[in-house]
């Protein structure tokens, strides 16, 4: 894989579960960011969804157009794509939650996922 050529990365939400809020999306978007942004020499901006953003980030349900489909809940949850496509997307059949205690923790999914969109492998792609 290709290391991301600059240090500035854009972000978009496209659409998003009828289980979360925009604002729930968002504020765990943003802090998972963060959280990568205090551990790697790169910065994070949220740029509107119509605007082209270096990772592009969406929920989805099974077959949407990417090559890698969905398996409904329980299975798959999100997947991403390394530098220099890095986008993401979430499986939308899985039983989303912000800060709950039943269902899949998004927050979680998040911060493993953007290690994959950085260019890292399972080894070492979560923070913890």
């Amino acid at each position: 894989f290709k290391p991301w050529l600059k240090r500035n990365l854009t972000y978009s939400i496209g659409h998003i579960p009828a289980a979360l809020t925009m604002s729930q999306v968002q504020t765990s978007m943003r802090n998972a960011f963060n959280k990568w942004a205090s551990h790697v020499d790169l910065s994070f901006t949220e740029v509107d969804a119509s605007t082209t953003a270096d990772i592009e980030t969406f929920f989805a349900f099974r077959d949407h157009g990417c090559g890698k489909s969905f398996d409904g809940p329980k299975g798959e949850l999100a997947h991403s794509f390394f530098p220099q496509i890095g986008d993401i997307h979430f499986d939308e059949d899985e039983p989303w939650t912000v800060g709950g205690s039943s269902g899949t923790d998004f927050l979680s999914v998040c911060l493993h996922e953007i290690g994959h969109a950085l260019g890292l492998r399972h080894s070492i792609s979560a923070l913890q």
